[in-house]
Formats: C-alpha cells, structure tokens, sequence
C-alpha cells in the first residue's frame, strides 16, 4: 500500500468536512506569471493543470481525451479571419483556447511565451502539447491557485464519458472529475445510495481538500479481491496530528458489469 504524506485537514473524513476556504487565485500574489500556462506536478506524478486566464483557476487535464475536452469547454469563440490573420497574436489573448467559430471549431492554444498559436487538432496533439510548454511547479505552489469548477451543462452529466466497467478506469474516472471539481461527474463513479452524502461532502471540502481526496484516489492500490468486491488502499500520513491512517475504496460490481465505488 502506497503511503501518502498529507498536511492538511483529514480528507478522509470527507463526509464531516464543513470547512471553505478558497486560495489564492492564478492572479493574486505574484501568480499572473501563470495564466494560461500548463502546470506539471512535478513533485507527484506529472500530472498536468491549465490556469484558465478567463478566471484564474486551475484544470486539471487528466489523459489526452480529457484534456483535449477541457481545453475546448473552456475555449474562447473567435472569428477565422482573427485566428488565420495574426503571426503573433495580441496580449489579450494570451494563454487563452480560441475556437475557429467560422469553421468547425477548430480549437488553437495561444501560447504566453511566444504568443503564437498552436492547433489542438487531436486529443494526441493536446497531450504533446502538454510536454512541450508544460512549466514544472511544486505542490506548495500549486496548492495557491485555486481549483475550478467546469459548469454541469459544459461537463459530461450523463456521464457519457465516464469508463465503469473497469475498476481502474472507475478509480482514475472518480479521480478526474473530483480533481476538476465536477460533482456531477464524479457522482457517477457511486452507487445511488451513496450519491447524496457524496455530494454534501464534495460540495463542502475546500480546494485543498479536493487535491488531497484526489491525490488519493490515484495513489491507492489493490490490495483485496474478489469476483464481487474490490478494496484499493493507501496508507496516510497526517502531520497536523503526527498520525497514522489506511485510507480504504470500495468498489462493487453491479448488475450491468460496471464496478461503482460504495465505500470510502
């Protein structure tokens, strides 16, 4: 079992989290350097972040499906003409997703660095673009800039593309959507009798407990199993209180063959 060394509020006890308190915005406290570039966790597993200029929150990008979805929900709408017509483009474009409204939608990053554009044509091409600019950063650092929260009717609330027929994929789904502060979604990855008391607890963890509850979700390993159950764990390490605890996900196959998280 992976140990997981924490610093902040028992995220665990997810459920009797009552505490808000949002962070430092992208432009609060000399952080506007990072609007609108791609951030990389470069103290867990690489896991990448866009600072949405629009609103100077972070995204998590998840796989290149995901981040390609989110780089175009959070797109700014643009005519051909402006997108085809500029060898560098403007300031106040800087950072930002244009999307070729005049077209199909093509979707275009405009890159702080050098203000010029570079097309997300493919899911693989977003992900390759994260390698290229993505800019290394701490968890401290990256803990300042505050969480964002995709709209319902922007994100996938019937779940289209949500993967449950697969444990893994139920774990990393659950992961992603509670990374991006996408309720709807996550609920999801639960069985129906435990949506409601998931949904209070996700709606009341502050942004550092949204981190350190997905942090979780993608550190945890199997460690029991059965045709029926599976148990993922990772052992948590709590500085506040110089303490110990096994954090336990339960998933239960259901009758249509999908496994559903009914355990935290």
């Amino acid at each position: 079992m992976k140990k997981i060394i924490k610093t902040g509020f028992a995220c665990l006890l997810i459920l009797f989290s009552l505490q808000i308190a949002l962070l430092p915005k992208a432009s609060d406290a000399g952080y506007e350097r990072l609007a609108g570039r791609i951030l990389l966790q470069v103290q867990s597993n690489g896991e990448a972040w866009y600072v949405n200029p629009a609103d100077s929150f972070r995204y998590y990008l998840g796989r290149p499906a995901d981040a390609f979805n989110i780089m175009q929900l959070l797109g700014l709408g643009a005519t051909h003409e402006f997108i085809s017509g500029q060898a560098v483009f403007p300031a106040r474009v800087s950072g930002r997703i244009l999307l070729d409204v005049e077209k199909h939608g093509e979707a275009y990053y405009i890159n702080p660095l050098d203000l010029k554009s570079y097309y997300l044509g493919r899911p693989a091409d977003s992900f390759e673009l994260m390698k290229k600019f993505g800019l290394g950063i701490t968890n401290h650092d990256l803990s300042q800039i505050s969480i964002g929260r995709l709209a319902a009717a922007a994100t996938s609330g019937n779940c289209t593309a949500c993967r449950l027929n697969n444990p893994d994929d139920t774990i990393n789904g659950a992961a992603d959507a509670i990374s991006n502060n996408d309720i709807d979604s996550a609920l999801h990855y639960f069985t129906p009798d435990m949506r409601e008391a998931v949904k209070y607890g996700l709606e009341n963890l502050d942004s550092e407990g949204i981190y350190d509850l997905a942090t979780i979700f993608r550190n945890v390993q199997k460690t029991e199993e059965s045709p029926e159950e599976i148990i993922y764990s990772a052992q948590v390490y709590f500085a506040l209180n110089d303490s110990m605890a096994e954090s336990k996900l339960t998933l239960k196959k259901q009758a249509d063959g999908n496994w559903l998280l009914y355990g935290l």
